[in-house]
């Protein structure tokens, strides 16, 4: 299962399609749940160990292990993992080989995400689905701007990893 709050895993698994083209910024539980439902799913990950786990578990999804660097434009965020250690330019960038309107859903749920959801929007096809979580951490939610124009949803609750913290996911929805 996902790691996230059980809404919005019920709200993803009722707006998925049968099949299609999902990408990923962070590894994991997600990547397992969604090509288990049909998906093609490429997951891009910093953490080697973790990337090596993913890809053991999940054969059928293409994994891609990118570290970061010491120089570059797109530094990780202070508070998470990484500790705005190095940057990650070519990690952020990963999507940019995806043809525009061509993923049914873009999971922004690793590092730099403010700049993985910009990276996003042009990816997802007409009525597809940018997933960002942990959006109650005021510094992963994007700008407004980012996704002007589409349908936006933020269900929140608490994750089965998680211990008593509620967590929140917010959905973008590209209009048709």
């Amino acid at each position: 299962m996902p790691w996230w709050n059980p809404r919005a895993i019920r709200y993803l698994r009722a707006n998925l399609p049968s099949s299609g083209k999902a990408f990923e910024w962070g590894s994991g539980g997600s990547t397992v749940w969604l090509s288990n439902r049909g998906l093609t799913v490429t997951a891009i990950e910093s953490e080697c160990e973790w990337a090596d786990r993913v890809k053991e578990r999940c054969p059928a999804a293409d994994v891609r292990f990118i570290p970061g660097t010491n120089s570059g434009e797109h530094r990780s965020e202070p508070q998470l993992r990484d500790e705005g250690e190095h940057f990650f330019d070519e990690y952020v960038s990963a999507i940019d080989a995806f043809p525009d309107d061509s993923l049914d859903v873009v999971v922004v749920d690793g590092l730099c995400r403010i700049e993985c959801a910009r990276r996003a929007g042009p990816k997802v096809k007409p009525s597809g689905i940018v997933v960002v979580d942990d959006t109650n951490w005021q510094f992963v939610l994007p700008p407004p701007e980012t996704f002007e124009g589409w349908e936006c949803l933020t269900l929140s609750g608490f994750k089965s990893n998680s211990g008593p913290c509620v967590y929140s996911t917010t959905f973008f929805r590209r209009p048709k």
